[in-house]
Order: C-alpha cells, then structure tokens, then sequence
C-alpha cells in the first residue's frame, strides 16, 4: 500500500467517460492520489489542462483544482499506471451488442492489459481490482477465475462495486451515496474498500464551495457487503424499478387525461406514501 496518511491510495482509474472521469475526481478530492487513463490522445491532453469532456455541474472546477493540486493526473500509457496503483478501477463502457446480449470486449482489452502490466511490476503486491462498469452478473466470478488461470491467482482481489450516478447529480451521488454496494468474496478486500472509501463511509472530507454542499444530517453513509452475483444484480434491479416507476407515472398520466384528472396532484397523493415515496414519479 501506499505511504503516508492511512487514508491515502494510488489509484488508477482505467476510462475517462462519465463514470470515470466523476469518481476520479472526486477520490482524488477525499486524498488519494489518482491517475485516470485513456486510450483517447486527444481527451486526455484536455484532461490535462482540467478541461472536462462532459458537462455535469462542477466537475470541471473540482477537475482543475485536483490537476494543478497534482492529486489526479491523466495518461494514455495505462501500464504503468497499473504497475504503481494500490486499487484499479475499471469503469469502461459495455454498450448492447446487435442481438441484445453485453458486450464485454473492452472489459476482455482491460483483463489482458491487467496481466501484462503485473507481471512486469517491480513488486508482487495485492491489487484491488473494482469493477464499476455495469456488467451482467457472473462477470466479477468471470473475471476472478480469469485471473486465477494466470500467474496472478493470489496478487489479485476482485470486486463488484456498481456506481448510481445521476447526470447532473453525479457528484453529489458520489461524494453523498445513499449506500456503497461492494460484492467481494475473499475478506482480504473488506480493509482495502474500508480505506478506499473511509472518507466518504465517514463524511470526513473537506466541502469546500466548489463542491455539492453535504446534505445536513449526514454523517455516515452504509457499506453494503454481498457476494459478486448480487451486487451485480443489484445494480440492475434498482435501474429497472426506477424505470418502472417512471412508465407507471406516465400510464398514469395517460389515464388521467381520460379521465380529467390533475397528474400532478394525483403523483403528489401518491408519492407522499412513505411505501412509495416522491422519486421518479413525476410523468
């Protein structure tokens, strides 16, 4: 591990598309020191400079201040990157193949360069590897197996840690978590997550005005600890029923026309019911 405070880690975050590039800031902004790489010359030149290839509201200030505090730096040579890192997140896309089914050639690119960059490290450290892409569920158990068929069975813990990110939210979704969901099925990974993520579980960061203010009353956040199947369903299973309460809020609406009714004052009715709660109901 890296030394120096308890809390700090290098960290390589390997795709710098939103999930990302967010979660790179804003570790760099709780104290570990990250570096973000990408394949794409041109995106992280702009990195570089604290420039941000999305538009999500703060991201590119907190982006400068990280960069110029030499916190959190951008490179297209990923394996060194690898080499030096305590943890490595993967948060690259797996967009629909053409029959439906995930496509995980780029998680497939990430596992062969894990390998190569490890077995030239200079050192035989554990290495967390977190996988925050959205992934079907098996991938994490996939991507163990995979690595215990190479020389690196033992050099490498992986976990299943899906991200919640809302555009236009995503730093508060990060930095104020309703939860953190980890699937990890070996106990050497519970400290190396606590250390990961202590200063958000804890809410002991600064929150300076270039940041989301932090909700009042919060003061810890929950870590939730389950096998790799679950946490990777369970990321699923909240998109699906926030889908779902977005197509019956729009039935809804399509009723009440008929009938001549308010949609907003009946979702108002609806959404006061703590079971149901006011989320995603608006049509």
């Amino acid at each position: 591990m890296a030394a120096g405070k308890e809390t700090n880690m290098r960290v390589c975050v390997i795709g710098t598309g939103y999930v990302g590039l967010v979660t790179a800031a804003c570790l760099s902004h709780i104290g570990h020191t990250v570096v973000g790489v990408d394949v794409d010359r041109r995106k992280i030149a702009r990195l570089r400079e604290g420039l941000s290839p999305i538009y999500e509201p703060g991201l590119e200030r907190l982006l400068r201040v990280q960069v110029d505090g030499g916190r959190l730096a951008f490179s297209e040579d990923v394996e060194p990157a690898i080499a030096e890192a305590d943890a490595v997140l993967i948060a690259v896309g797996t967009p629909p193949r053409v029959d439906g089914h995930v496509d995980l050639r780029h998680i497939e690119t990430v596992l062969q360069t894990l390998k190569r960059a490890l077995e030239r490290a200079a050192d035989r450290a554990m290495r967390l590897i977190v996988s925050k892409s959205t992934v079907p569920v098996g991938t994490a158990r996939w991507m163990a197996e995979w690595f215990r068929t190479s020389s690196l069975g033992s050099q490498v813990l992986v976990v299943s840690n899906p991200e919640f990110l809302r555009e236009g939210n995503a730093l508060r979704d990060c930095l104020y978590p309703d939860r953190i969901i980890v699937g990890a099925e070996d106990a050497r990974a519970v400290p190396l997550i606590h250390q990961l993520y202590r200063p958000i579980l804890e809410q002991t960061f600064p929150t300076p005005d270039y940041i989301p203010p932090r909700p009042e009353g919060l003061r810890r956040v929950p870590l939730l600890w389950m096998d790799w199947n679950s946490a990777e369903m369970a990321k699923y299973a909240s998109n699906a029923f926030l889908a779902l309460k977005i197509s019956f809020a729009n039935e809804i609406a399509n009723v009440c026309e008929r009938v001549g009714a308010d949609v907003m004052r009946v979702m108002e009715a609806v959404g006061l019911d703590h079971r149901i709660g006011p989320h995603y109901l608006r049509a």
